[in-house]
């Protein structure tokens, strides 16, 4: 039970509960008041997608002891990511 609540701890200070906010806004309307009020968030918004978009991360099968194996093709990464970007869908 610690560990499970050092890790949600982890995710809150590190703003991870916020990413599901910028993915909901960028599939949203551009003229969407909470949009046209932060055009900072909305370009946030819009990397994160893009970099989930790649289809370069996903799930995919359990390990011989029951764990989530996470795939990761390098191949379908861009050249200069948005770093920042790809540290949020990792969060996500």
């Amino acid at each position: 039970m610690e560990k499970l609540t050092h890790v949600m701890q982890w995710r809150e200070e590190s703003g991870a509960a916020e990413i599901t906010d910028y993915i909901d806004m960028a599939n949203g309307p551009e003229s969407a008041p909470a949009a046209v009020e932060n055009p900072q968030m909305l370009a946030k918004a819009k990397a994160i997608a893009t970099a989930l978009n790649y289809g370069s991360m996903y799930w995919h099968g359990l390990s011989k002891q029951g764990k989530p194996i996470l795939w990761i093709r390098t191949n379908r990464k861009p050249w200069y990511p948005d770093v920042d970007a790809e540290i949020k869908v990792c969060f996500y």
